[in-house]
Formats: structure tokens, sequence, C-alpha cells
């Protein structure tokens, strides 16, 4: 097979993947075709690789991630005059939007449900109707959404088709419409009960199809829906079969699961074991910056706390709680620039593009600028652009690069001591500025061989090749010397920054993944020895 058709069977192995609930599998797969076409420079390939990644982001919830990719395809759709896959995109581009409250989404949702139905098929409008209602539930707007999410069942129905989403989201909406402080419990009854049915339906429509993802939304949202009741024992019911769904659990996924968890336990009276799963949701949805989840999780923690005569730790949660409303408005500003930016940029590639495409003399110059081009947003997906190093993609593709080189490795994963506080008594400045300097003293303990990469917020992994856990540990020892021994004062402020650091290595395991987690679970063991160590056994 050629590098063309290689990609086509790639790209329906992604998609199926995607569909039987292995998402985080069929976007490092479509990571990997998008890097191949790129190199070739085939633009519909790029565009469907791009445009399928956009909808695996929103599914996965990296929102940020996946507007850029959308932003992409949609440009790469319009100069191929492919106006059917260009509203596609944009219908999915209005999600993503509505996802970070970004209020436009409306507008270019109706724009692109007007053209699909104007010209396209049942099946995307059937999509592009569902989109528009979750894109108005999103921006809070449930009223107006259940019109579209209506109509989108009804022609659902009407063409017999298997698609989920319309079931699950017009139920979601009716219950929305139904809660609150002064709703008819009667009513709310009923409306449940319609919601869980339809619901109902659609889970085991995913069971049939092995769709796993859609079977842990469902599971979840029966639950949520029986809360509202409140039935705890019923939610719980529906709760216990989420660990058994197909394919594999992404973060989003366990968010909403453990928070579902906790809130039916609060209900129960059992404190104890509402705090287990809340501090478990926590932790995973401030991984995944999910504030929208940890809010809540702080603000019941800290009445748990406090029910159980521990103010303390009351106190801390409900101050949590409150700097988290502060963090999040800074953090959706700054996410809010970094797509402006995109923007910026994309849209200087689509005037470079047509230019090039007007000045047919100029062809050969053009298409070596649109290949420099594309390699340097090649390299910007795959880079973290405050440290320099690689990121979390680039990362995993390098894992899958090992699995066929049977080299041995080790894995260090490290996170920077009280990080939290550098921010808080300094500045986020100097948060970046410590940031930087422990890339460069990581750079500096690395190998011609190892790789590092920016893990996500203040965690780094540090990939070895070749070297035993014993030579792993000590380069990691050495490493965090450096970093205790390092004059911080050069960025203006008195400052001590030490590493915890968890190491694992590849006889321990036999998938990269599985040694991955056993060194993130050394690390937080680390942390809780009192930080500033290495730990590489147990």
């Amino acid at each position: 097979m050629n590098d063309l058709q290689v990609d086509e069977v790639e790209l329906a192995t992604a998609k199926s993947l995607c569909s039987s609930g292995f998402l985080e599998k069929s976007r490092v797969l479509a990571l990997q075709i998008l890097d191949r076409a790129r190199a070739r420079d085939d633009a519909r390939i790029i565009g469907v690789a791009t445009q399928f990644l956009a909808n695996t982001c929103f599914m996965m919830g990296h929102y940020e991630a996946g507007i850029g990719f959308g932003r992409e395809a949609r440009t790469i759709f319009g100069s191929l005059n492919d106006v059917a896959n260009e509203a596609r995109t944009a219908s999915s581009l209005a999600l993503l939007f509505a996802a970070i409250g970004e209020e436009d989404a409306t507008a270019e949702a109706i724009k692109a449900l007007d053209f699909i139905e104007n010209g396209g098929d049942s099946a995307d409008l059937v999509e592009a109707l569902d989109n528009t209602a979750v894109v108005l539930w999103l921006l809070h707007e449930p009223a107006q959404a259940l019109p579209f999410a209506e109509r989108a069942f009804a022609l659902n129905d009407l063409n017999a088709t298997r698609a989920k989403r319309p079931l699950i989201n017009l139920a979601g909406i009716r219950v929305e419409l139904a809660k609150g402080p002064s709703s008819d419990s009667g009513k709310l009854a009923n409306v449940v009960a319609d919601a869980v049915a339809l619901t109902r339906v659609a889970l085991d429509l995913a069971r049939t199809d092995g769709d796993g993802w859609i079977e842990r939304l469902a599971l979840c949202n029966i639950a949520e829906y029986y809360l509202h009741l409140p039935d705890p024992s019923a939610a719980e019911d529906a709760l216990s079969s989420v660990p058994y769904c197909a394919g594999e659990a992404t973060d989003r996924c366990m968010v909403h699961y453990l928070h579902m968890v906790g809130r039916a336990r609060i209900i129960q009276n059992r404190p104890s074991d509402a705090i287990q799963a809340l501090v478990s949701c926590l932790d995973l949805a401030v991984k995944s910056y999910d504030f929208e989840t940890a809010a809540p999780c702080y603000k019941d923690l800290s009445d748990l706390y406090a029910t159980l005569g521990e103010f303390e730790k009351a106190l801390i949660n409900y101050k949590a709680f409150h700097d988290l409303y502060v963090s999040q408005a800074t953090y959706d500003t700054q996410r809010r620039a970094r797509i402006y930016t995109l923007e910026w940029e994309i849209k200087k590639l689509r005037d470079s593009a047509a230019a090039a495409l007007q000045r047919a003399e100029e062809l050969t110059a053009k298409n070596r600028l649109l290949i420099q081009e594309s390699d340097r947003l090649r390299r910007a997906n795959m880079e973290d652009p405050l440290t320099g190093l690689q990121n979390r993609r680039r990362l995993d593709l390098t894992f899958i690069d090992l699995l066929s080189s049977n080299v041995p490795f080790a894995i260090a994963m490290i996170d920077i001591d009280h990080f939290k506080q550098v921010n808080d008594s300094s500045s986020h400045q100097v948060g970046d500025a410590v940031l930087c300097m422990v890339a460069d003293l990581l750079r500096q303990s690395a190998r011609a061989d190892d790789v590092i990469a920016r893990f996500g917020g203040d965690e780094f992994t540090f990939l070895l090749r070749n070297v035993d856990i014993e030579t792993a540990a000590h380069i990691c020892e050495h490493l965090g010397a450096s970093a205790y021994e390092n004059d911080w004062s050069t960025l203006g402020i008195k400052l001590l920054v030490t590493l915890s650091i968890g190491v694992a290595a590849s006889h321990e395991a036999s998938h990269w993944e599985t040694v991955l987690a056993l060194a993130d679970q050394r690390l937080y063991r680390a942390k809780q020895l009192g930080r500033n160590r290495v730990i590489s056994n147990g």
C-alpha cells in the first residue's frame, strides 16, 4: 500500500477505536497520521485528521487543543472548497467554543446548521441539530436548546439511525429545565423517569456497539438524574456498572463518575466515604483543569469536614473553593488569549496560501514557504511553548516508538514542591521563570538519547533509555541535588526550590503506560514522605 492508502486504513482504525471507547489510543494514532500527512503536504488527509482530532478532544475535555485542530480543519476544507466538511467542522467548533463559555458559539452553530439543512444529508442534520442544542445548553439556555434537541431526536428516530447522543442530550436538557429550587417534586419525578428511560435506550445501543464512552456517560447521567429526586440507592446501582464499561475511561469520564459517587454518599449520610470519592475526583479535576467540577468538590468537602468537626480542613477547602474562582478567571483569560493568537496564526496561513494560488509563477517558492510553515506548526503541536521542552503529545509518540525497539528504559515523574506557593507568594511570572529554570536543569542532567517533557502544570517527565532503575535513580538524585543547590536568587527573590521524583523501569511492567503510572505512584509517595526526595521502589 502507498502512504495515502495506509493513512486511509489507519484513519478507519482510529475512528473504530474512538467508537469503541479507546479515545486516547485513537487520538495518538490520529496524531501519527497527521504528522505523515503534513510531511507530504496532503491537505485532504490533514483536514480529515484534524477534524477527527477536534471531535475527539471535545469528548476527552481537551477543549483548547480541540479548537486548534478544528480551526485548522475548517481552514483546510475552505481552501479545498469542501463546503460540506467545512460546515461539519464549524458545527463541532461551536461545541468546543461553548464548552469554554464563548457566547459566539451560538452564531457559529446556527450558521453551520443553516448550511447543512440546505445541503447536507439526514445524518449530518441530526448531528448539527444536536450540536446546536448542546451549545445552547452549555451556555445556560436550556429552554432555547429544547426545540433543537427535540427535532434532532425526532429526525434520528424517523431515519432509524443508531445515533445515541441525541437521546442522551434531550434527556439531559429536559431534566435541566425541570429541576431547580422552585421545581415541583412530582413533575420532576416524572421528567426523571422519562429521562432515565430515554438514556437507557442510548445505553443499550452503546453496549451493543461496544461504545464505552457513551456507556459511561449514560450511566453517570442516569445516576445524576436519580440524585435530583433524591434516590441515592438507584444512583449507586447505575454507577456500579461504570468500572466494567468497554474501552478505557478518560479523565473527563472519571471526574463525572467520582463526583456522582461522592454526591450519592453525601445524601446517604456517609461523610467519610463521600470524602474519599470527592478527594479522588478533585485531584483528577484539578489535573485536567476541570474547574467546573473542582469548585463544587471543594465546597462539598468543606461542608463534610465541618460535619465531622474537622474545622481546619473545612476552612482549607472553603478557601480553595473561593480561590478557585479567582484562578479560573485568570486561566480563562489566558486560554482566550492563546486561542485568539492561534486564530491569528491560522488566518495568516490561510492568507498566505490564497496568495500562493493567485500567483502561479511563484508556485515553487510559495510551496517551499508552506512546507516551512507546516514544519513550524508541527513543531508547535509537539512543543511546550513556555519551556521549549516536548509536550505530552510528543511524549506519547516517543513511547509508542519504544514499543518496537525493545530498549530498556526508565521513566521519572518530577514535581516541583510547593509550586502553588511560588505563584501565590511571588507571581505567575516568577512561577514561569522557575519552570524554565527547572527545564534547564533537566536538560543539563539528560544524556544524548534521553527525552524530557513538560507533562502538565508543574510536572515533568524524564525518559531515560538503556538504563536500569538504579542508574536512573542515581541520575535523578543528582537532578534533585542540582535543584536544591541552585542559586534561585537570580530570579530576584529569595526562593528554595526542591523536587519530588518517582522512578519506574520497563522491567517492572509490560506496557509503558503502566510504567508511567507506577512512576506517578512513587512520585505521590515521595510527596507524602516529605518531598525533596527520589522514590524508585515499593
